[in-house]
């Protein structure tokens, strides 16, 4: 294998470190240049891909609380609402932010939420979608960390670059990021869910269209089969966090790998406007590029901020069946005895869920505290997968079924269109034992969680065989309606299913008579 290069990657660091690199900014512009400069240097064939991309960026916030002489400086969460004279409404302390309410009660909380400036913990879009179903006059979200620099978040429930019937979902109200020290100087005064006192947030963004570069590096291989390598070179601030140790990893990878004979191509994108355009390059390219994607891509790897200062433990995200694979290659290769395998989360580039690519890996490095809690996923374990039974079906794993938001994350889920254009059946999945689970299901046309659903139990059970237990073929689906059972008969190492059978109790619950004389 060809040296990696100390030289190049710290000469990117430095460069890198310089540009505050702002999706549709000079500064990501100029980090575009450097790449596509190093790639000529290098012999390297390299394609440059425009796009118009709509960014949300965030500039400052203020929070100002009755009672209190203290301005608090926030940050604003891109794609809420632009608010330079402020709104000022009563606070309402949300403490049930990230739990899972029944129906009545949630409906009985919120209520007193009506015309309010929420306070919590809980800033993800699904939870600010709920929000706006309720009527709030606006979000501060309490930073639950010890960093004193705030991170830009975002808030869209539209991947990339909105439609104009998508845009419309965007929060209206403002959504803004608080400091913990901060936090700890406001909360002693609020009671939870009580209005005793008033609060002024105002949020500032920059909001339009910008023209983004995606550079692509394409190495050719033996077959027309490839691999893309991903890695998003905007950041929210200076310095090399987020993603400079990303780029400058697969900008090495690019030049030993233009050196070697590849039995399948590889790809190598830097991807514009992640952190203020909701991921609006690579979703973009996935679009543009889908039928190629679909056909010829046999893997992702995504590398997000790896090398981080302090990390000491190696470990990755996926999607795909190869967890148990990608491990014993990163323990042979590192030494490391135990290595963390996790699905891909919110946090992670998802715009490629549409084409079907067999395996999605994000690397990351860990700076691990001692007995930290983890959740290992034998043969990638969870994530998030997607199955046609005659409707399509999304399949989300979880450890925590019942404190799923179904209703709230599914719509979301469901209405991705960038994702799914046809819109889909969303399923959340417990493994409850061999051959058992348990399973929630938000469906489009009902637009609200149900009772059952037969072609997602099939689908959670063939996606459980597939990942997770692949020598049971017989599975008993607890649903909130009550049991349905599923079996099939499946080729060992292939994607073929056949004899699928879904049994379960059956009664009536509607009887009449169609006249066709009144159509």
């Amino acid at each position: 294998m060809e040296e990696l290069s100390r030289e190049c990657l710290m000469e990117t660091l430095d460069v890198f470190s310089r540009l505050k690199r702002i999706g549709g900014s000079e500064d990501e512009h100029r980090a575009c240049g450097y790449l596509i400069k190093k790639l000529q240097e290098w012999g390297i064939p390299c394609r440059v891909y425009e796009c118009d991309g709509y960014v949300s960026t965030p500039i400052e916030a203020s929070v100002t609380v009755e009672g209190m002489e203290q301005t608090f400086a926030a940050l604003p969460r891109s794609f809420s609402a632009h608010c330079p004279d402020g709104v000022t409404a009563p606070l309402f302390y949300d403490v049930h932010a990230h739990d899972q309410l029944k129906p009545r009660q949630e409906q009985d909380w919120y209520a007193g939420a009506r015309g309010c400036i929420v306070i919590g913990d809980n800033f993800y879009e699904d939870y600010v979608q709920k929000l706006r179903g309720y009527g709030v006059k606006g979000l501060i979200h309490l930073w639950t960390s010890e960093e004193p620099v705030l991170h830009y978040e975002t808030v869209s429930p539209v991947w990339g670059t909105a439609e104009p019937e998508n845009g419309k979902t965007y929060p209206d109200f403002p959504v803004v990021g608080l400091r913990s020290c901060d936090r700890d100087a406001i909360l002693p005064l609020l009671t939870p869910g009580a209005c005793s006192r008033t609060a002024t947030v105002r949020s500032v963004l920059q909001c339009g269209c910008v023209r983004l570069q995606i550079p692509v590096a394409e190495l050719a291989g033996e077959t027309p089969e490839y691999v893309l390598v991903g890695s998003h070179y905007d950041s929210w601030d200076y310095g090399v966090t987020d993603n400079a140790t990303g780029n400058a990893a697969v900008l090495e990878l690019a030049r030993v790998l233009s050196q070697k004979q590849l039995r399948r191509g590889v790809k190598i994108a830097w991807w514009p406007a992640h952190s203020n355009g909701r991921y609006a390059g690579s979703t973009w390219y996935c679009d543009e590029q889908f039928e190629d994607l679909d056909a010829r891509c046999v893997a992702l790897v995504n590398m997000d901020s790896p090398g981080c200062m302090g990390a000491q433990e190696i470990g990755f995200s996926t999607s795909g069946v190869a967890g148990d694979t990608l491990g014993d290659i990163l323990r042979r290769c590192t030494g490391q005895a135990e290595v963390v395998i996790r699905p891909l989360g919110r946090g992670s580039d998802l715009s490629f869920f549409g084409p079907r690519i067999p395996i999605q890996v994000s690397f990351d490095f860990y700076q691990a505290p001692p007995n930290r809690g983890r959740w290992h996923c034998a043969g990638s374990g969870g994530g998030w997968w997607f199955l046609n039974t005659g409707v399509p079906h999304y399949v989300e794993f979880t450890e925590e079924l019942d404190g799923v938001d179904v209703k709230g994350l599914g719509r979301m889920i469901r209405h991705d269109t960038a994702r799914f254009p046809q819109g889909t059946n969303v399923n959340f999945a417990e493994i409850a034992g061999e051959g058992e689970i348990r399973m929630r299901t938000y469906e489009r046309g009902v637009e609200n969680e149900t009772l059952a659903c037969g072609t997602g139990a099939t689908a959670a059970a063939i996606i459980t065989n597939y990942a997770l237990q692949h020598e049971t073929t017989k599975y008993r689906i607890t649903v909130p309606g009550g049991e349905l059972h599923v079996r099939f008969s499946h080729e060992p190492g292939t994607q073929t299913y056949t004899d699928i059978r879904l049994t379960g109790r059956a009664r009536r619950v509607f009887k009449g008579v169609f006249e066709t004389d009144n159509f």
